[in-house]
């Protein structure tokens, strides 16, 4: 073993350094300076953490929207700080499991989930329309498909 070589402890993989780095990733208190700085980790791991983070900022998260990992972006996802732009951007997203990912979200706005409801994947399209369904959003999304998803978005 070399000296200062992260050595590898626990069921999940991580190195005693990365397993700090993502408990301060998560912790609600890190400064969004810190939190910055943590969302440009080498490991994927500690920018999940740092996207899961309630108090993490929406540039942050916007930033991490453009991971090329589809775990961080998905997280991205999940995070109630998320801008909608962001939001629409990553309904684009080249990978069917984030939007997936986004379909099945219970807080997403009824605006992307009317988007995703007209994905080219066929799971993707079903599950934004159950997620529609289960939310009780059926009466405004009556009144939204008579107007461009772009327009509902405000960015045309």
């Amino acid at each position: 073993m070399v000296m200062g070589e992260d050595i590898d402890i626990g069921n999940d993989g991580l190195s005693p350094v990365s397993r700090i780095r993502r408990i301060v990733a998560s912790n609600p208190n890190t400064p969004a300076v810190v939190l910055g700085r943590l969302a440009q980790d080498h490991d994927a791991i500690v920018r999940m953490a740092v996207a899961e983070n309630p108090r993490t900022p929406s540039d942050i998260l916007a930033m991490l929207a453009q991971d090329a990992n589809s775990d961080v972006r998905l997280t991205v996802v999940e995070n109630r700080n998320t801008w909608l732009v962001t939001l629409y951007r990553l309904a684009a997203d080249d990978n069917d499991d984030v939007r997936y990912g986004m379909a099945e979200c219970c807080h997403m706005p009824v605006e992307i989930l009317l988007l995703l409801s007209e994905d080219e994947n066929p799971y993707v399209r079903a599950r934004a329309s159950k997620t529609m369904r289960n939310t009780g959003h059926a009466e405004r999304v009556c009144h939204l498909r008579s107007r461009p998803v772009s327009h509902l978005l405000g960015i045309a």
